[in-house]
């Protein structure tokens, strides 16, 4: 339950930062997050590099770690749990109208769980739909579903958010995302190229 959740939350963050004819697929992007796992709480970073392919594609490189906030006992062991992942994505951008786009992703990703001394390791499946849109030369929104799987548990998760642009590249975002049993804020820095 912790996995699949935990799961949830770094693809939704990394997937959602994805989304925007004056909007860049081409960027750099780093963020802190904070997770509610069913009352469990854990922080953590994402990393990602994103580069448009053409004129409606783009590939999407991500790295995301998080921790648990609490300590947990297991047969006689105690630790924090902790969560790494590594995804690739590519995905797909189309206008809906002038500067709303709507963009999807399919990722796939090697996910590692470790608590004291135990690890264990599973491959990830996911995909994203969304709208990603800017409202003035400022100020964009978001708003799309995610679904992940790991070792045949799946997620399905609902997210938005707003970037705030400092100046053409150059922006902050605050994403919101939740699944069944997660919720996900994201406090990110972006640089486009």
């Amino acid at each position: 339950m912790i996995r699949k959740t935990m799961l949830a939350s770094l693809l939704v963050a990394s997937s959602f930062g994805a989304y925007a004819n004056d909007l860049s697929y081409s960027y750099i992007e780093a963020g802190v997050l904070d997770v509610d796992l069913d009352g469990i709480d854990a922080d953590g970073f994402g990393l990602n590099l994103s580069a448009e392919l053409g004129d409606i594609a783009f590939v999407r490189i991500g790295y995301g770690d998080i921790e648990t906030d609490d300590r947990f006992s297991v047969f006689g062991f105690t630790d924090e749990i902790s969560l790494s992942e590594v995804s690739l994505g590519i995905g797909f951008h189309t206008p809906l109208a002038n500067n709303v786009d709507l963009v999807g992703e399919l990722s796939i990703g090697r996910q590692e769980v470790e608590f004291s001394v135990f690890e264990d390791e599973e491959t990830v499946k996911g995909a994203s739909l969304g709208v990603r849109g800017k409202v003035n030369r400022f100020v964009e929104l978001n708003a799309g579903v995610g679904y992940s799987d790991v070792d045949d548990d799946s997620e399905t998760s609902l997210g938005a958010g707003i970037r705030a642009y400092l100046n053409r590249d150059i922006s902050l975002a605050l994403n919101y995302a939740t699944g069944d049993d997660v919720d996900v804020t994201t406090l990110s820095a972006r640089f486009n190229f």
